[in-house]
């Protein structure tokens, strides 16, 4: 016996499964990208204030201006200012002169 109602309504549920499961597999990698952001940024504070310890232990660094400060400073403006991976990598440090 066929029945085009049964039919549509097998294929209606079939679309309806399809589409909770295309949602369910986006909530999964939304919750995988924040828990790495979330790993990332810890690591990121963890490096700074191990960074910041090396500096003050260590004067000398600021007077010269070591990589090991400007690291720290890199860090600390994007974590204090929640800036984003590509302005994290376009930054640099340029010296100057005052007039």
């Amino acid at each position: 016996m066929e029945s085009t109602l049964l039919k549509g309504i097998i294929q209606h549920y079939k679309v309806l499964l399809k589409v909770k499961q295309e949602a369910d597999k986006e909530k999964l990698m939304d919750k995988k990208t924040i828990e790495k952001g979330e790993e990332i940024l810890n690591h990121c504070n963890n490096e700074m204030d191990n960074l910041g310890e090396k500096v003050k232990n260590d004067i000398q660094l600021l007077t010269t201006w070591d990589i090991t400060v400007q690291l720290y400073c890199v860090l600390k403006i994007n974590l204090d200012n929640n800036l984003h991976g590509d302005e994290i990598i376009d930054m640099k440090f340029l010296e100057t002169e005052k007039s």
